[in-house]
């Protein structure tokens, strides 16, 4: 053979196949997803197994492969499902084919700072939103579903463009397998406008406040006026929630731990009840006699 026979071997690159759509069930998911942690709404999150390191997080976008979405009327899934990214040449996404869903979350550490030193402590040193860290999100939506998820840390980054270009956000990947749907409370809230009174360990200033919902271990409440700031809570302290359910109903003190912070708002759990001075385990009878004390 001669010189000119002779062949160069060529590297035959296997032809890339064509992406699998998501099923009917995974886009179904996906939708629950984005509605539960709609762009703008306050959420919690913790590392894996610390549910009691509870943290408040805000979304603030969406990037699904690479493309970024900071409007939630971006979404459409009436008829066929797709997303308008904040690229307005990059077209629109099909869902049926996204990959790579992640939830932006601002990595403002002030929610740690404000934390007391046993908290802080099980937190270790770090950034929370170090790559590859697992946590998990869940939502609290008061007029829709609620949902919890697990994600991991895919990256930090700054912001170049959009509403909020130059503030670092980090990027959690969610497991689209993992969301389900969540109750943070439980049991049967009752909407309410109560006024009420609290005070830190039952020994500091006592605070106007409204109790805005109720169920049978747990009640949401808020200073007033909404502006007015909160006390911290460690711990090993506690708030005495003074209220008058109704007319015929007298004065109930209760002994509450924080559970939540929610905005200016604040979530209790009803750990006792004092009458007469002697405080007593609060019941699921205590519980339900208030509700319905509250309904009527």
């Amino acid at each position: 053979m001669g010189w000119f026979s002779k062949k160069k071997n060529v590297e035959v690159k296997p032809a890339r196949p064509n992406p699998k759509p998501n099923s009917a069930n995974k886009l179904k998911t996906l939708q629950g997803l984005l509605e539960s942690f709609s762009i703008g709404t306050r959420i919690g999150y913790y590392p894996d197994f610390e549910n009691k390191l509870q943290l408040e997080g805000l979304i603030i976008g969406v990037c699904i492969d690479d493309e970024y979405i900071y409007r939630q009327d971006a979404f459409q899934f009436s008829l066929a499902p797709t997303a308008k990214p904040n690229n307005e040449f990059s077209g629109l996404i099909d869902l049926k084919y996204a990959r790579r869903i992640c939830l932006l979350v601002p990595t403002d550490q002030q929610a740690v700072l404000r934390l007391d030193h046993d908290k802080r402590a099980k937190l270790g040193k770090g950034n929370l939103f170090r790559k590859s860290n697992q946590l998990t999100l869940v939502s609290f939506n008061t007029h829709s579903q609620n949902r919890q998820v697990q994600t991991q840390v895919f990256k930090r980054e700054v912001l170049k463009s959009g509403l909020h270009a130059g503030h670092e956000v980090a990027l959690l990947e969610v497991a689209l397998e993992t969301v389900e749907t969540f109750d943070p409370r439980g049991q049967v809230r009752v909407e309410t406008n109560l006024p009420a009174t609290i005070s830190r360990n039952g020994t500091d200033e006592v605070i106007p406040a409204t109790i805005l919902d109720i169920s049978e271990a747990f009640l949401r409440i808020e200073l007033e006026p909404s502006e007015t700031p909160w006390p911290q809570f460690s711990n090993r302290q506690y708030a005495i929630i003074s209220l008058k359910p109704d007319e015929h109903t007298p004065m109930m003190r209760l002994k509450c731990s924080l559970s939540l912070e929610r905005g200016s708002s604040r979530v209790f759990e009803i750990n006792s009840v004092i009458r007469n001075g002697v405080e007593t385990p609060y019941s699921t009878v205590d519980g339900m006699q208030l509700k319905i004390a509250l309904h009527s």
